[in-house]
């Protein structure tokens, strides 16, 4: 995980749990009529968490998890259960294409209210939207990652804090497939916060910044990005993370757009001395080098924001006398 989106869903969030609650509703009403005592555990096991099963906050889960493995102890009772929820919360019917417009809420309007279009683990691919028209099939969205896999947990199959919209990449069989993030925990995009630095770094000794004559004489070739899990609770998430989606070889391609980002950076401030004297109308602002306002949040739309973000700090560290 590159950022943080915990507000990702703000906007689907109402609409989500009008749809989910009774749904789970429903499920403990039809499986509590049933004479199978499963059924009724499992009935029982839902009610009790229905509130965080509708939540939209990643930090509601745990507890769900520890709850359904102390109700149900053999192998035997969690297979059990585990396909009696599947016939009910269906995330197969949730996230069809077919007929989405004739359903009160889909996968389709859920990941058209997403605020954020970039893929959370990479940072690097775009994750657009495109309503399919009436019944046909030329819509598209982004993977819907399930954060606890859905096979393996399948009562927070439709869960909105389980749900992290991303790119093809990250979600399949390159990347993430089947790796369980309970067992090997990641960084969550909706909970914890961003844990990766970036640096454009040079490969090998001695030390040397693009300051002075060097950025005249320097050849991106000299150089790469580099990752760095920073210190702290999240650093073995972090490190987890960075392995499972490659990012390091995968940001290799941005090392020669990034040094001519930081030339740019280098050079515009004695440019902006220039300007000023030349034209003292014009107003020539750093997020016209970086591609996007560097006082908000406005790098995590922009592939690779990020990375741009941290280069442009550290290039701005440098120059302060």
């Amino acid at each position: 995980m590159i950022i943080h989106i915990p507000d990702v869903w703000r906007d689907a969030a109402h609409a989500h749990r009008l749809f989910l609650r009774p749904l789970l509703q429903t499920t403990v009403l039809t499986l509590r009529n049933g004479p199978e005592a499963i059924k009724l555990r499992v009935a029982d096991f839902l009610d009790r968490n229905v509130k965080a099963l509708c939540s939209a906050r990643s930090v509601a889960l745990p507890p769900v998890v520890q709850d359904f493995e102390a109700t149900f102890v053999s192998d035997d009772d969690r297979t059990a259960a585990k396909n009696l929820i599947k016939q009910h919360l269906d995330y197969d019917a949730f996230s069809r294409k077919r007929g989405w417009h004739k359903r009160s809420w889909s996968a389709y309007k859920l990941c058209s209210l997403a605020r954020y279009a970039i893929c959370p683990y990479c940072h690097i691919v775009p994750i657009e939207t495109k309503l399919p028209a009436d019944d046909r099939d030329d819509g598209l969205r982004p993977n819907l990652d399930h954060y606890y896999a859905k096979a393996q947990y399948p009562y927070l199959a439709l869960t909105l804090a389980n749900l992290i919209p991303c790119c093809e990449k990250c979600n399949g069989p390159q990347c993430k497939h089947t790796t369980d993030f309970v067992a090997v925990p990641h960084l969550h995009p909706l909970s914890d916060r961003e844990s990766v630095q970036f640096a454009l770094a040079q490969r090998t000794a001695p030390p040397a910044t693009l300051l002075g004559t060097r950025v005249c004489n320097a050849d991106s070739s000299q150089f790469e990005i580099r990752l760095e899990p920073l210190a702290g609770a999240h650093i073995a998430k972090a490190q987890a993370s960075l392995k499972t989606f490659a990012l390091p070889e995968r940001y290799e391609v941005a090392v020669d757009q990034m040094f001519r980002l930081r030339r740019q950076l280098m050079t515009l401030a004695s440019r902006q001395q220039m300007l000023a004297a030349l034209l003292p109308d014009l107003q020539t602002e750093k997020s016209d080098t970086v591609g996007f306002d560097v006082t908000n949040a406005s790098y995590k739309n922009v592939p690779m924001g990020k990375l741009r973000l941290d280069i442009y700090a550290s290039t701005e560290a440098e120059l302060i006398p």
